[in-house]
């Protein structure tokens, strides 16, 4: 049922930057306006990567959805916390109090790409003990506590030295393959070096994935019984390109070399594993594998990925339906 909405943050198409007491944090929202009871959807980006970049899936998965994107302390627009560290936790308080102060409560369901997929788990976390605030969960090609475990860098400085200035986007044609429009493209690229000069190294990658891991959220099926989508893509193939064209312009010693293929091996063998895992998170789950795309596929194919958010709205659905 449709219900009169006083909350223009509901109902509007509305992007602002919101004072939320230590600073300032940009937040968009489209789509349909929302129906009393309904979920609403929360998307996390990837490091580095300001909404901006996201815009066309935001554009798509609003024809369905009332959508929420919005750049973490540091990215584009939104300020750094003068008073926290740039980690996944932080940020999850920070965004529980933005969506306090708009008036959007849950439930949500939550979307997450890349490092998103730990920022997302760390914003649920808030919500453990209270019952059906998170109501669904897409991680695509999301990083692992496992994952930051077993690397202590992603790619290695082997890898790094090999493939030194190697574009793969420029590789593989993301630009054309975005399909964003030139303004929409550049508005995109202007927020990454925004966002680079901001945040620099600063982000606590590896300390947000040690302390959601300290939360067993896997092993305590933290989400059950709703439903979780977990993609994955072949960013082993992406390394392996990287390296080959590095190899290709005669970069790298013989020994880093020879690590940066330790490196494509162990990375390829494991993978699977590493974020197959996270289908432990709930009993309703199911995993989507695309081996021919790489990391950045997202940019490339949003669809696919709205396709995933359908699947687990639907599915959230039937078990409301069933409970009732």
């Amino acid at each position: 049922m449709l219900i009169p909405h006083e909350n223009k943050w509901e109902s509007d198409t509305v992007a602002d930057l919101i004072d939320i007491g230590t600073h300032k944090l940009f937040i968009s929202t489209s789509g349909p306006p929302r129906r009393r009871g309904e979920p609403v959807v929360l998307f996390f980006t990837g490091a580095g990567a300001p909404v901006a970049t996201v815009c066309r899936l935001q554009r798509l998965l609003s024809e369905y959805f009332r959508v929420y994107f919005y750049d973490r302390g540091g990215y584009d627009r939104s300020e750094r916390n003068p008073n926290g560290s740039l980690d996944a936790q932080n940020g999850a308080i920070d965004l529980q109090r933005l969506l306090g102060i708009i008036g959007v409560a849950p439930p949500y369901v939550v979307v997450g790409y890349s490092y998103g997929g730990i920022a997302a788990r760390a914003f649920m976390e808030l919500y453990r003990d209270t019952s059906d605030a998170i109501v669904g969960l897409v991680l695509a090609d999301c990083g692992t506590e496992l994952a930051y475990q077993m690397y202590p860098k992603i790619p290695p400085a082997a890898l790094d030295a090999v493939g030194k200035d190697v574009d793969l986007g420029e590789l593989t044609y993301l630009r054309e393959a975005s399909q964003l429009t030139d303004e929409e493209w550049d508005t995109a690229m202007e927020a990454v070096e925004r966002t680079a000069k901001q945040i620099g190294k600063g982000e606590e990658i590896y300390r947000s994935a040690a302390v959601l891991a300290w939360s067993q959220q896997c092993s305590r099926h933290a989400l059950d019984p709703w439903p979780v989508s977990v993609i994955r893509c072949n960013m082993a193939k992406d390394f392996r390109m990287i390296f080959d064209e590095g190899v290709k312009r005669g970069q790298g010693t013989i020994q880093e070399r020879m690590d940066a293929v330790d490196f494509l091996e162990l990375f390829r063998t494991y993978d699977d594993d590493v974020r197959s895992i996270q289908l432990r998170l709930s009993s309703c789950n199911r995993y989507v594998v695309f081996e021919d795309a790489g990391h950045d596929d997202l940019f490339r194919r949003p669809g696919k990925y709205v396709d995933e958010v359908r699947w687990v709205m639907a599915e959230m659905r039937n078990l409301r339906r069933d409970r009732a």
